[in-house]
């Protein structure tokens, strides 16, 4: 998640258009001690290696926070990760994307990077990413704003459609999800 990612490397990457995909919300899970004593269980670490365990997550996490700020900063492209191999409830993206909220990252900039820059990071920003002629067309109907706060989208119910490739997959207003042909 390039969370120790320093000054210079953040530089190599804006010049190259490489993009940082930094995973902020699975750093921080990491540094509760229950995590690490259930995550450890079949080690049965003692106290001082569960303390080691917190103590690292806990500089990881802060080193994540400060590279996410540095990367906006200087203008890095920057996408919202997810670190989806890893299982930790209750998860989902709106995690990522409330983390970089909570740095100051303003929302519009927070929502792009969740859609054009996380599509430019797995190569399929010509097909994903931004609504224009000729894209997948994937998109939500939401009922708030999420360019002025993207904590709206952790409430599922304010998600009135779902568009897949262009076409109506879940339609709330009706109670009944259509399906793609």
């Amino acid at each position: 998640s390039g969370e120790f990612v320093d000054d210079e490397g953040l530089e190599v990457l804006k010049e190259t258009g490489c993009v940082f995909v930094p995973t902020i919300a699975w750093l921080h899970f990491r540094v509760s001690e229950d995590y690490a004593r259930e995550f450890t269980r079949s080690l049965k670490l003692p106290d001082d290696q569960i303390k080691w365990f917190v103590d690292e997550c806990s500089e990881a996490y802060e080193a994540c926070r400060e590279a996410i700020v540095q990367a906006f900063k200087v203008g890095v492209p920057t996408a919202v990760g997810s670190d989806g191999a890893h299982v930790f409830p209750p998860y989902d993206l709106v995690y990522e994307m409330e983390y970089f909220q909570e740095l100051g990252i303003p929302p519009l900039e927070i929502i792009r990077s969740a859609t054009l820059m996380s599509a430019k990071a797995i190569g399929r920003a010509e097909v994903w990413g931004t609504l224009e002629p000729g894209k997948a067309a994937d998109l939500l109907v939401v009922d708030a704003d999420p360019s002025k706060d993207v904590s709206v989208l952790r409430d599922k119910s304010r998600i009135k459609m779902v568009f897949q490739d262009g076409n109506v997959v879940k339609d709330i207003r009706s109670q009944v999800p259509t399906q793609v042909e």
